[in-house]
């Protein structure tokens, strides 16, 4: 018999599936400071959550161990963190994109459909536009696609937007597609072979950083003002998209130079670099949309400056 959150769970009810990935850590480490908040966790390698959840010492988090029993009924949230991993991770099989990501959705989907007043995040991604961010994305931005010449850089984006369009065929249910462009936090992989990732490590290790000479630019959201967009999100009925924005984006080497300047992170410039892309080349890859300000009346706190700043001093031995 499936679980229910009680009465006595006074707060805000959330359900988190894929409770070790970035995103849900980060989520679960600012819910876990809100003593009206009672989180569920989902996970396939219980031991791993538990470790970590143990440390935020939190009354207020119950975590379950994988998915076959059903999940704990009532959420006001459910918020699917399931990843199948990055490019790199992968091995040149990209199919999980399409399978089990899916898989997981239908799981969330469900349970809107059994949990009326629920509502469902999914985190989609920037990459719905397509290829092109030569300019920043704005409202009269489309996707262009080859149906004819569909190759690696195109499944990410297919799959998200396979996603999205589903989402928006149940018309009647409250699911919203959180796109985010970019993100990184005290819990992010520090191998993912990211810009971000990358400098952290050097930081860490202390050596020299290398990167082209493009300066692309990118909007990473703090993870105090993605929670507060997500709790903006309960008991809406909305079903729709949303672009996740911080107060400002941040090119490349403006974050260079800030990490250079607060942390002593060496870089140079090497021209013959190559990089992997789930979606192709992102110059500008950030949105001016501002869906989230006229939908849900919310407005970041932090720039993308400041968001990496805060996350890079929790990554300093002997700092925190």
């Amino acid at each position: 018999m499936l679980q229910n959150f009680t009465e006595s769970d006074a707060g805000r009810n959330i359900v988190i599936l894929g409770a070790n990935s970035n995103i849900a850590k980060a989520l679960t480490y600012s819910f876990s400071n809100n003593k009206d908040i009672n989180l569920a966790l989902y996970t396939t390698n219980i031991s791993k959550t538990k470790n970590f959840t143990e440390q935020l010492q939190s009354k207020n988090i119950t975590v379950f161990d994988g998915y076959q029993k059903g999940i704990i009924q009532g959420a006001d949230l459910i918020i699917n963190c399931i990843g199948v991993g990055t490019p790199k991770d992968l091995n040149e099989d990209y199919t999980p994109w399409f399978t089990v990501l899916e898989e997981f959705d239908n799981l969330c989907i469900q349970y809107v459909k059994d949990n009326q007043n629920s509502v469902y995040i999914s985190f989609s991604s920037g990459t719905v536009y397509g290829k092109d961010f030569s300019q920043p994305v704005n409202n009269s931005t489309q996707t262009v696609l080859d149906v004819n010449k569909i190759d690696i850089d195109n499944f990410y984006t297919i799959a998200k937007i396979y996603s999205e369009a589903k989402h928006r065929a149940y018309k009647d249910l409250n699911i919203i597609d959180l796109r985010i462009f970019s993100f990184f936090s005290r819990f992010s992989n520090l191998n993912d072979g990211y810009l971000m990732s990358d400098a952290a490590l050097s930081i860490l290790n202390k050596t020299t950083l290398y990167t082209d000479s493009n300066d692309i630019i990118r909007d990473y959201i703090h993870i105090s003002d993605l929670s507060d967009l997500i709790l903006g999100c309960a008991g809406k009925k909305l079903n729709t998209a949303i672009d996740v924005r911080s107060k400002q984006p941040a090119a490349k080497f403006q974050i260079l130079e800030m990490l250079n300047k607060n942390f002593g992170l060496e870089y140079k410039i090497k021209t013959d670099l190559k990089f992997i892309n789930s979606a192709g080349t992102k110059n500008a890859y950030y949105s001016e949309r501002n869906t989230s300000e006229k939908l849900l009346n919310f407005f970041p706190q932090y720039t993308s400056l400041e968001s990496i700043k805060k996350e890079i001093e929790y990554l300093i031995p002997n700092k925190h």
